[in-house]
């Protein structure tokens, strides 16, 4: 075992080792550095440790099938999201739009209460908002009275 001093520095020495693993130690005041030991043993460790390719393709092939899980989950949650978010417009469109259909129904005065309570009830389907609110003029009215059944 070779002992040289560090310039500049007369407490440190590098002791080097003739053991497999050569890494430089701290000796101060006579005694090893307790970092220096746990990394000579940790190199040891990892050193003498032999790793089977086969294992090591394994482990890849793992980790390769986890990021592909976790990608397709996201994107299932990403998926689910979206459609929830289309599904609250659809449904904040549906609400304004029979809003709108009320509205213009209370503009119109040729219907009496007992038409109004039909047209009401007539214009909760979608279709029949869409198509109240895209007719204007008299065809309106007649079109409204043909959706109710005639006594």
């Amino acid at each position: 075992m070779a002992t040289t001093e560090e310039e500049g520095n007369n407490n440190t020495e590098t002791v080097q080792s003739s053991e497999p693993c050569n890494l430089p130690t701290q000796v101060i005041d006579g005694t090893l550095d307790s970092d220096s030991i746990i990394r000579i043993n940790d190199m040891l460790a990892k050193k003498h440790r032999f790793i089977n390719p086969a294992e090591s393709i394994r482990k890849k092939r793992a980790h390769l099938k986890i990021g592909e899980t976790i990608e397709n989950t996201l994107y299932e949650v990403f998926t689910v999201a979206k459609s929830k978010a289309k599904q609250r417009n659809a449904s904040s469109n549906s609400i304004t739009m029979y809003k709108n259909c009320l509205e213009e129904l209370q503009k119109l005065e040729e219907l009496d209460d007992n038409k109004f309570v039909k047209a009401v009830n007539s214009l909760k389907d979608d279709k029949n908002a869409i198509a109240f609110m895209t007719i204007k003029g008299p065809r309106r009215l007649t079109w409204l009275r043909s959706l109710w059944p005639s006594k």
